[in-house]
């Protein structure tokens, strides 16, 4: 099953599954051996729940990196946003149809290597919060476990983006240590945590406390999701391999979701791409070079819009320093290839940083 990008990248779809969220949810639902995520599925997911709209499921073959000049992409518009990662979508998109609004979100998942691994218990990193406002995506996993499809987002050293597209958003869940919910997507007011439930922390917290941090959309409003898995960590600087991976997964991803945000009518319309430092949290990437070749990707790949959230205001210094050295590569030499820039950027000598520890 091939396709092309709006930016004539050619692709490849090696798996898709298409199925409606109320049989996903009937016949496969969410296992959850997490006490305290049990008790945030039975706010949002109660007895007699009524699951809306179809889950697209697809996995795509990695794409080479392209061999025409970066100058020859238009440049994306990117800005930095302090907190954690909205969801806008909700707002303009909430009957979940690809082109039916003036533009189209994709939400970024940190994946582990192995499709949403760890969605049921007691972790609570970014794939697992995903999962958790999400259920249809544990859902997911279980239907594709089911019927044998492979779930390995990595394998044989060779990365296989997957994108989820129509999944209902439940609940909104304030992991992060005075986090508001809503405060961004207009929501309303919610609950903020007293202190972070992040990363392991989770499994300590009350059941109390994690119910109080929970606000349930209702009606809930429909995500689209890119499945992107960070390479496996390293340490020292990052080679040319390593940097050309990297590349390749963002690309693969976010090109992908601009082939299939193309509405029936044929019609273009911008995709916007939110997400972070992807790989910076466990996988100790360095933030300044994982941001500059997301956003290579996403000019590569024709993204229109890169929201790109920063957890702390500190870091906001790594997000702009991205930016700055990323034009100064790509305007340099008009005309340069990106495999050029690639070379350039890994004789600059990025180095590994520590994992967090989540």
């Amino acid at each position: 099953m091939s396709n092309t990008s709006s930016s004539g990248l050619p692709l490849q779809c090696i798996e898709r599954l298409s199925v409606n969220a109320s049989e996903l949810m009937a016949t496969t639902p969410p296992r959850w051996s997490s006490p305290n995520k049990a008790a945030i599925a039975a706010m949002t997911c109660p007895p007699g729940s009524i699951y809306r709209g179809v889950v697209q499921y697809s996995r795509w073959k990695l794409a080479s990196v392209p061999t025409a000049a970066m100058s020859d992409f238009p440049l994306p518009h990117a800005e930095a946003i302090p907190g954690t990662m909205d969801y806008v979508a909700g707002k303009t998109n909430a009957e979940g149809a690809i082109g039916a609004n003036s533009e189209v979100h994709w939400q970024v998942n940190f994946a582990d290597s192995e499709l949403f691994f760890g969605y049921s218990g007691n972790l609570m990193a970014q794939d697992e919060w995903q999962v958790v406002e999400h259920p249809s995506l544990g859902a997911l996993r279980q239907r594709l476990l089911r019927d044998g499809c492979r779930t390995r987002m990595i394998e044989a050293g060779q990365a296989t983006p997957a994108l989820v597209r129509g999944v209902e958003r439940r609940c909104e869940f304030a992991a992060i240590a005075g986090q508001v919910s809503g405060a961004r997507s207009g929501a309303g007011s919610a609950v903020a945590a007293a202190e972070s439930m992040y990363g392991g922390r989770f499994a300590g917290a009350s059941v109390q406390r994690v119910r109080n941090a929970v606000r349930v959309i209702e009606p809930p409003t429909i995500s689209n999701i890119i499945v992107i898995a960070a390479p496996t960590p390293g340490y020292g600087k990052y080679t040319p391999a390593q940097i050309e991976t990297v590349v390749r997964i963002a690309l693969t991803g976010f090109a992908a979701a601009v082939a299939e945000s193309a509405p029936l009518e044929g019609t273009s319309l911008p995709v916007i791409v939110n997400t972070g430092f992807w790989g910076c949290g466990a996988f100790g990437g360095n933030r300044v070079l994982m941001a500059m070749l997301q956003l290579l990707a996403a000019r590569a790949a024709g993204v229109g819009k890169v929201r790109f959230f920063v957890p702390e205001r500190s870091q906001l210094v790594d997000f702009s320093k991205a930016q700055s050295v990323l034009a100064e590569l790509t305007d340099r030499v008009p005309g340069t290839g990106i495999a050029a820039i690639l070379e350039q950027i890994a004789a600059m000598g990025f180095v590994w940083g520590e994992s967090d520890g989540n």
